[in-house]
């Protein structure tokens, strides 16, 4: 994994923790762009903001990851990317990009609901996730 390389984002939790998160946009950079930009808030589509500000993890696996990013609905059913057609579907999901191997904890990786239907929705690995890999 290419420590150093890509922009600097962050999360905040409740309770005042703050996650650093470097994103790698050399090996997913739509990926990487619109996970930034979700995290600044600084798209508009529609005279909606997009963001994560104030949304929740949705999802905990324990041993495997956590999951958040639905800003739409709350639940793991919803939320939506930054692009629009043609770079995206007319829903705003984006095709897949080679990621990396999710070979440790701590690593951030897009949450989708099948091949190329990025949207919003992310987890960070707490664990090594082999059979997430390919």
């Amino acid at each position: 994994i290419p420590a150093g390389h890509g922009p600097v984002c962050f999360l905040e939790f409740s309770g005042g923790r703050r996650v650093t998160i470097q994103l790698f946009v050399s090996l997913a950079p739509k990926a990487a762009e619109n996970f930034r930009a979700l995290c600044t808030g600084e798209v508009n589509i529609a005279g909606k903001k997009l963001s994560y500000r104030n949304s929740k993890i949705h999802r905990l696996v324990p041993g495997m990851c956590i999951q958040g990013g639905d800003f739409t609905v709350g639940n793991g059913t919803g939320g939506r990317s930054i692009y629009q057609p043609p770079d995206a579907d007319m829903w705003g999901n984006f095709k897949d990009e080679t990621m990396s191997a999710h070979t440790e904890a701590g690593l951030l990786s897009m949450a989708n609901k099948g091949p190329n239907t990025n949207g919003s929705q992310f987890f960070i690995t707490t664990a090594p996730a082999a059979h997430l890999n390919g």
